[in-house]
């Protein structure tokens, strides 16, 4: 499954942190950018929504866009030519791969190696493989100030926001 967040929210520099979810034993940090961290909170918010409609005004046209895309693969709408009308029933289980917590797949240990510069990663991370999600960047919370200087001398921003990036993995506890 593709991130149901463009990569857009992954080009900022202002970028929060707070407790990893738990792959591995350990004390570990997670950073997101901002944009993503909110966007996974917005997804989240919306999964008890009833209608096509309700969902169109909850979240952003290309999170829509990419949704619809993900469900005309499913049989139930394989024949619905354009997007359906504003008062359409809409169950989060009619995305494909839902079900099986394929998606969304933001599985934001992974995602770190899409954004993070690859110094910080070679220096700080502990890459390491799962069984079903890929590889994965796990970083020491005895580090922190060391792996936030780093970041700022590349330009970033790093601020703690433990509740937002608790908030965004809502599909990973």
């Amino acid at each position: 499954m593709e991130n149901p967040i463009s990569h857009e929210e992954m080009d900022e520099k202002d970028v929060v942190y707070g407790d990893s979810p738990p792959p591995q034993e350990g004390p570990w940090v997670l950073f997101m950018p901002r944009g993503l961290a909110e966007a996974m909170v917005t997804l989240g918010n919306v999964l008890d929504v009833k209608t096509w409609g309700e969902l169109k005004s909850a979240l952003p046209p290309a999170m829509c866009n990419d949704i619809w895309d993900i469900m005309q693969d499913s049989e139930e709408f394989e024949d619905v030519e354009g997007e359906p009308p504003a008062e359409t029933p809409f169950s989060v289980d009619s995305i494909y791969g839902y079900a099986e917590r394929d998606w969304p797949y933001v599985w934001a240990t992974a995602y770190q190696s899409d954004w993070i510069p690859g110094e910080i990663i070679d220096k700080y991370g502990d890459v390491f493989s799962g069984m079903t999600m890929g590889s994965a960047v796990l970083f020491e919370e005895e580090k922190l100030d060391q792996i936030i200087a780093a970041f700022a001398k590349l330009g970033y921003k790093c601020v703690e926001d433990r509740g937002l990036v608790a908030s965004a993995n809502w599909a990973q506890w």
